[in-house]
């Protein structure tokens, strides 16, 4: 089944707010891995190929890195709907489930996003959200239509959570999965919330 989904990854932040502020966001470690690494391990029920990696500062070193995934790149940086519509070009012919979820977003599992897919499919869905995280499955044919409505906002950028929003205006149908744990939902834009994602898995590992 997995060749009906595609995965977008979106990894363009940067990592200025971080000590190491030449290193990418996606690049900063927690548990001594990159926050991607997570990201990818959890997506490993998709081959490499069919996960598309959108890159923006320090795109090189991301992809010195992850060598065995296609990206595109994102500039300028205009928001998550502008990310998406920069992958659109090596997608856009794909006629299944497009899964756009965030590079700096590690807590989430491979279950989790397997879930996703599931109730995504079972209830035939133009797009499912995962809980109030900005991760999306979507209809590749309803993500694309709806990325053409997409208007920017005061800062100037294209917001993703507005597609699903006009899909259910259009009445199609919007549903919401669930995650498996309600710290899946943390990603990492300050050292503090870096050091809380240590904690976190430093926790989940003594679980295990």
């Amino acid at each position: 089944m997995s060749e009906q989904l595609k995965a977008i990854v979106l990894a363009a932040g940067k990592g200025s707010r971080f000590p190491d502020g030449e290193l990418p966001k996606v690049l900063q470690r927690a548990g001594g891995r990159p926050l991607l690494e997570y990201v990818l391990q959890a997506l490993s029920f998709l081959p490499p190929r069919d996960t598309l990696l959108v890159l923006g500062a320090g795109a090189e070193k991301v992809k010195a890195a992850f060598p065995g995934y296609p990206c595109v790149f994102q500039s300028p940086q205009l928001g998550t709907g502008h990310a998406v519509l920069c992958a659109q070009g090596k997608l856009e012919d794909f006629p299944g489930d497009v899964l756009v979820c965030l590079g700096d977003m590690p807590l989430i599992s491979r279950e989790t996003y397997e879930a996703l897919w599931d109730t995504h499919l079972r209830e035939d869905n133009a797009c499912t959200e995962l809980a109030d995280t900005g991760v999306y499955i979507f209809k590749a044919t309803e993500l694309w239509r709806s990325l053409t409505t997409l208007r920017p906002n005061e800062a100037g950028e294209y917001d993703l959570a507005d597609a699903p929003a006009w899909l259910e205006k259009q009445g199609e149908r919007v549903g919401k999965g669930e995650l498996r744990r309600s710290e899946e939902l943390l990603g990492a834009d300050t050292p503090e919330q870096l050091r809380m994602l240590e904690e976190i898995l430093k926790k989940w590992e003594e679980i295990v």
